[in-house]
């Protein structure tokens, strides 16, 4: 399709479009072979006459196309059918297009018994629709294609002409006001299309152009042209006065001469044809041309830090394959698909680092009139780097029905089951699931369920088995499994476990409460599960968690909650994404605080990075005598770990509760342990953990606890035991192991360690303090531990410092803190204000490159946009602490075309002035710049870089105008040329070549403005083989044109000027010798810039021969003295219009001298020489 419309309110005219392409292009594409079709006899110019063009039309023995006609520049085949496929056809050496008209039309069908007739260059399908002809027409610059319609009636039903083509090498037009459009590839001028027309056929003065175009895309490479006739056309044809036959004219015609001579740079060089300023004949070429400007890019103004990091941030993104289905949103960098029903999912393209999280759903409660267990949680399946590049089909399972097992969940091969069912069967394996349904209440009592979640396809699985029931006390039920914890009897819903996937933590598959007989009932668990109810229904899993429901006594289970699916993937593929991300001076730090699953996303091959992993910490202990404190959570810290490309796994452990562990938290492999619990457990392991937990009030006293964490995968860990209890005096408890110092037998926590990966110093990882029996409470310790509390509940450790629970008398014990997990990395560049080091203005801008900075960019955003059409360079000043190509400098267009320069550092520390040469650039990939991009592409030390002054220069300097055609033999000839310019100098190039146009080359001067003058190439130095073939010429703009307009015309070939025959004029002898130079002659050179002075070497005896000018008859003057033998001698120093003459004789090694032999005058004027009074010109080859 045509890929940009300058004005498009309709189409008119298309079908000349596309036809008229293989008509231009052959005149401006270039081949190097011979044509493969017969050339003229007679080529003689540059511009073949159009009337030595072969015309005529023939038949011809092909298997499809029965007539053709054939020429140097082009062919043209035709069918016997011209409704046929590819009826039309058009070949060049460059180009292939064929078209046809379709068969049926709403003014009757093709007869396709007709034969088409020819006469020269027309070919006539008579009659082949109803009362109408179809006629070609081969032209040497148009094809012309006429409905010819010979009766009213017929024309009436003309409301349309639909015909069917491809096209090519045509990729944007321009419709002018006058109707007429313009036809570019690649933002040079090809064609132009003048306007469609009815007429009469006996008075073409007699028209109409009521009529326009209708085109339909059948695919990339065909269109469908319908062409209407609308009602004032109709009005026309249907005019009384109208005589007929009339006819309906679609012509086919190129921009005449000036179209063929293609501007490389349209906006700085114009190409136009000029009528009235010529030198012969009906035209000459026109060429407005721009004088060199400058223009600012970015001259670095940048008054502050804050300002140079708005303007080139060093956190550009951009987008990887993404896809459709479910709810999308985006969140930190990630774009997130969330299925709350079954669907599918399309990526776009190949995706990796997918995170993928399905939960089946629930299974549903049961009941009876003594109790009812939970329903099972539905299984979980995680996976943090999936791969995949088709549609995938997603099903997200229903949660069950009261006593029924939920449904599973599916992405593509990925599974999550559906939640086991709460039920009273005492065959256990009934009520199995993705988690595992409660028991209900049964006699004899009935047994826990089993998970039947597995890991699958890479994916982890996550579930628990169901609660037991007992048949006794209150009777209790079993609640149902969740995804972290099982049901129990008689207890709350299994916990669920969270995951951040959905851009914040959110818990799933809680398993449902239970109702027991007697004993009353209990919550769901922790993300979705039901609650279970001793007074009527049980209640409903929350959907999409796939939480299990809850059990009833007396009324209905609770139904399961429907499962769901969510995929996230990066969007950002420059910067690491993930977690809480913020800014410290030279570093980029991310903080996972959640008690969840997330991940980390590097999207560079390799990144050193530091951590910095805190393990939940433990819970504290209560009781009416005292409690002891929760340990700490275990402490992993690496200084550099690296990470490659692509998803790490991310999981912040939570707190324990009263006597319950600290969860562990990783990143990838590397772990720290959650802290012990504090408890009244004689066997003091039951209490070990990152930091052991402390013992509680016990008889006899308890033991110490020990320290479970380890260094791990290169990081250090760190963490101490608990403290042990005392049964005497005031009979303390052990307060809990920190990070930096164990717990002690009634003191305060054990310390926390201090670390700055933050960008201060923070305590973490402190031991809960204990309370006596008698003796008071004490802190916890530095780090987040929690207090001990002498009278009340004891404190929480704090959130994401992973400090343990305080320990109670008389209350319960503290929770732990949950854990943290803190990442940090240089960043990969700085930018800064520099108001110091600079070339130009008040500041540069200052770039510092670490080590990390492989690859990464600085990117400026311009809005609004930079045109740089016409722009040839890019200047700009660049100083570096290192040498060499370490950094690479680029524009970006809207359009997706980035140009790009890695400039060489020779000296550190010193500003180099460099010029990006964009002149190859097409003006369509420059003219709406929207970016400027710095590009570190060697980081392997810190580099300090300063960039100053951009700036962009336009003009026509190194702007071509060439002209491409079939090969054409220079053999033993030269070129002649008329040039005409309203400036003066020697700013431009004529060329050409046998594959580009630059292989040979001629620099003239033009030596007045406003005048008319003839350049002569004589092309005997250049050897043959060279020329023989040459298909491309051009006018080059070689220096600054200061805008000058020039005029080209008449370019000739043909044989060289002939030597003039040798004018001897001796002079008097002056000193009588002979034996010196004779027969002295002038010979014009081709340039007109010079005098060739010749002589015959007759002395045997001299070191050099002594030339002596006459300047305007004044005074004689030595110009130079020769080396031995010579006999010529060329003088560049000549002047236009002065008069010169020259003398010559010999010089010996004794200072002796020999005749002088002279020349006759001559007289420089408009580059003919006038010898005498006899004038000698180049001579014109006609």
């Amino acid at each position: 399709m045509l890929a940009r419309y300058t004005k498009s309110p309709n189409l008119k005219n298309f079908l000349y479009i596309l036809l008229i392409i293989s008509v231009g292009i052959f005149l401006l594409r270039s081949y190097k072979s011979k044509p493969v079709f017969s050339p003229p006899i007679h080529q003689t110019g540059v511009f073949q006459d159009p009337e030595q063009i072969n015309l005529k039309i023939q038949p011809v023995l092909l298997s499809k196309y029965k007539y053709q006609n054939s020429n140097s520049f082009h062919q043209t085949s035709f069918q016997q059918n011209p409704a046929a496929q590819s009826a039309i056809h058009f070949t060049n050496k460059y180009s292939n297009l064929s078209f046809f008209t379709n068969s049926i039309q709403s003014f009757g069908t093709v007869n396709e018994k007709v034969k088409p007739t020819t006469q020269n260059n027309t070919i006539t399908y008579k009659s082949i629709f109803p009362n109408t002809d179809l006629k070609y027409t081969v032209n040497p610059n148009q094809l012309l294609e006429e409905f010819i319609v010979y009766d009213k009636n017929t024309a009436l039903k003309m409301i349309e002409i639909s015909q069917t083509l491809d096209r090519s090498n045509i990729d944007s037009y321009q419709e002018m006001d006058n109707g007429s459009i313009k036809l570019f590839y690649q933002e040079n001028l090809v064609a132009t299309i003048p306007i469609p027309v009815m007429y009469e056929l006996k008075d073409k003065a007699i028209k109409s152009y009521d009529l326009k175009y209708e085109v339909k895309e059948l695919d990339k490479d065909t269109l469908s042209i319908t062409k209407v006739i609308n009602q004032e056309g109709q009005d026309w044809l249907n005019d009384k006065k109208r005589i007929y036959p009339i006819v309906i004219d679609l012509v086919i015609d190129n921009a005449d001469n000036a179209a063929s001579w293609i501007s490389s740079d349209p906006i700085s060089s114009v190409v136009s044809q000029e009528t009235t300023i010529k030198q012969e004949g009906t035209g000459s070429i026109k060429i407005d041309t721009t004088a060199e400007s400058t223009s600012t890019t970015d001259l670095m103004e940048y008054s502050s830090d804050s300002t140079a990091q708005t303007a080139y941030i060093n956190e550009s993104t951009s987008n990887t394959a993404t896809a459709t289905g479910g709810t999308i949103t985006n969140v930190g960098g990630f774009r997130i698909h969330t299925f709350t029903s079954s669907g599918t999912f399309t990526p776009n393209g190949s995706m990796n680092n997918v995170e993928v999280l399905v939960v089946g759903g629930g299974g549903g409660g049961s009941s009876s009139p003594w109790g009812g267990g939970g329903g099972g949680a539905g299984g979980v399946l995680y996976k943090t780097n999936h791969s995949l590049s088709t549609a995938t089909t997603v099903t997200v399972g229903a949660g069950g029905g009261a006593g029924a097992t939920g449904a599973h969940s599916y992405f593509g091969s990925l599974q999550a089951f559906g939640g086991g069912k709460a039920g009273t069967s005492q065959t256990a394996s009934t009520r199995n699931g993705g988690s595992g349904g409660g028991a209900g209440h049964m006699n004899p009592a009935g047994a826990a369920s089993a998970t039947t979640q597995t890991s699958n396809n890479g994916g982890t699985g996550y579930g628990r088995n169901g609660g037991a029931s007992t048949y006794g006390g209150t009777y209790p039920c079993g609640s149902g499994g969740g995804a972290t914890n099982a049901g129990s009897s008689g207890g709350t819903g299994g916990l669920g476990r969270a995951f951040s996937i959905s851009g914040s933590s959110k818990y799933y598959a809680g398993g449902g409460g239970q109702s027991s007989s007697t004993g009353g009932a209990t919550a769901g668990g922790t993300g979705g599960g039901g609650a279970g109810n001793s007074t009527g229904n049980g209640g409903n899993g929350t959907a999409y968690t796939g939480g299990g429901g809850g059990g009833s006594k007396g009324g209905t289970g609770g139904s399961g909650g429907k499962g769901v699916v969510i995929i996230r993937y990066p969007l950002s593929t420059s910067l690491p994404i993930g977690g809480t991300i913020t800014t410290n001076g030279n570093y980029r730090i991310h903080k996972y605080t959640s008690a969840s699953k997330d991940i980390f996303y590097n999207p560079n091959n390799s990144l050193n990075i530091e951590v910095l992993l805190i393990g939940g910490g433990g819970g504290g202990t209560g009781s009416p005598w005292g409690g002891g404190g929760g340990g700490a959570g275990g402490v992993l810290y690496k200084a550099v770990h690296a990470v490659g490309t692509g998803t790490t796994g991310v999981t912040v452990g939570i707190g324990g509760t009263q006597t319950l562990p600290g969860v562990h938290s990783y990143f990838g492999s590397l772990l720290a342990y959650g802290g012990g619990r504090a408890n009244t457990n004689q066997t003091e392991s039951v209490r070990n953990g990152g930091s052991g937990g402390g013992a509680g009030h016990m008889n006899p006293a308890g033991g110490v606890s020990a320290s479970t964490q380890t260094s791990n995968n290169g990081g250090t860990g760190y963490g101490n035991g608990g403290g042990g209890s005392i049964y005497s005096g005031v009979i303390p408890c052990g307060s809990g192991g920190g990070a930096g110092g164990a717990g002690t037998t009634g003191g305060v926590g054990g310390a926390g360690r201090a670390f700055s990966i933050t960008g201060s110093s923070i305590y973490y990882a402190g031991g809960g303090g204990q309370s006596t029996n008698s003796g008071g409470a004490t802190a916890g310790g530095t780090g987040g531990g929690g207090t001990g509390n002498y009278s009340g509940n004891g404190g929480n450790g704090t959130a994401n410092k992973g400090g343990g629970g305080g320990g109670s008398k008389g209350g319960s014990g503290g929770s732990g803190g949950s854990g943290v997990v803190i990442i940090r990395y240089l960043k990969p560049m700085l930018s800064y204000s520099e108001s110091t080091i600079k070339t130009q203005g008040s500041y540069s801008l200052k770039g510092i490159a670490t080590t990390a900075s492989l690859n990464k960019t600085l990117t400026r955003t311009i809005s609004p946009t930079l045109n740089l059409t016409s722009h040839n360079t890019i200047n700009f000043d660049l100083r570096s602490s290192r040498t060499g190509s370490n950094i690479k400098i680029a524009i970006h267009d809207s359009g997706g075309t980035t140009t790009e320069i890695t400039p060489n550092i020779t000296s550190a520390g010193v500003f180099q002035s460099f010029d990006f040469d964009i002149s190859g650039v097409s003006d369509s990939n420059k003219d709406n710049i929207d970016k400027i991009i710095i590009t570190i592409v060697n980081a392997s030390a810190v580099n300090t870089f300063y960039i100053d002054n951009i700036t962009s220069v336009a003009s026509s300097l190194n702007n071509t105008i060439s002209l491409s055609k079939s090969a054409t033999d220079l053999t033993g000839s030269a070129i002649s040329f008329w040039i005409r310019s309203d400036t003066s100098g020697s700013f431009t190039r004529f060329q050409f070549g046998e594959i580009i146009n630059s292989e040979q080359t001629y620099d003239f001067t033009i030596n007045s403005a406003n005048t008319w003058e003839q350049k002569t190439w004589d092309l005997s130095s250049i050897p043959a083989g060279d020329r023989n073939e040459v298909t491309e010429f051009a006018f080059k703009f070689t220096s600054d044109t200061s805008g000058a307009i020039l005029y080209f015309d008449d370019i000739q070939v043909g044989a060289p000027p002939p030597t003039p025959t040798p004018t001897p004029v001796p002079l008097e002898i002056l000193n009588g010798e002979s034996n010196g130079a004779n027969s002295c002659y002038l010979e014009e050179s081709p340039h007109d810039d010079e005098i060739i002075i010749h002589w015959t070497d007759e002395a045997t005896d001299e070191i050099g021969y002594e030339i002596e000018r006459l300047d305007n008859s004044i005074s004689w003057s030595t110009i130079d003295i020769t080396s031995p033998n010579a006999e010529s001698y060329a003088d560049s120093s000549v002047v236009t219009g002065n008069n010169y003459r020259y003398r010559i004789r010999k010089r010996t090694d004794d200072s002796g001298t020999g005749e002088w032999c002279g020349t006759p005058q001559v007289s420089i004027k408009d580059g003919n020489f006038q010898m005498e009074g006899l004038q000698l010109e180049g001579i014109k080859l006609d």
